[in-house]
């Protein structure tokens, strides 16, 4: 490995400091998580208990920071209410909307 002089003169960092790398890399760590089952299972259970009944056919998966919504709903107004419903129980946990809106026949 070749150092240059300006990583020769740095001087080494105490084992008791915490770099400012060392604290971006666990800021990193913990927003880009997978939701904890307790969580995972608050978010359907929103949903499960929403007077929406059609987004209880939406499926919930984890996903890095977050979950991944996904489905079909009759309208646009449903597909914000399953992000709503989902936003609470998260704890600031990300939500990926890809839910599919089908205009029911009339």
């Amino acid at each position: 490995m070749i150092q240059t002089a300006a990583q020769k003169e740095l001087p080494a960092v105490p084992p008791q400091t915490t770099s400012c790398v060392e604290t971006a890399v666990a800021h990193v760590d913990a927003t880009h998580r997978h939701p904890t089952e307790r969580v995972l299972s608050k978010v359907r259970e929103a949903i499960d208990q929403s007077s929406y009944r059609e987004l209880n056919r939406l499926t919930v998966t984890p996903v890095d920071g977050g979950i991944l919504l996904e489905g079909r709903v009759s309208c646009y107004f449903l597909k914000q209410m399953a992000q709503e419903v989902v936003r609470k129980p998260l704890e600031g946990h990300r939500v990926v909307n890809r839910v599919t809106v089908t205009p029911s026949p009339k």
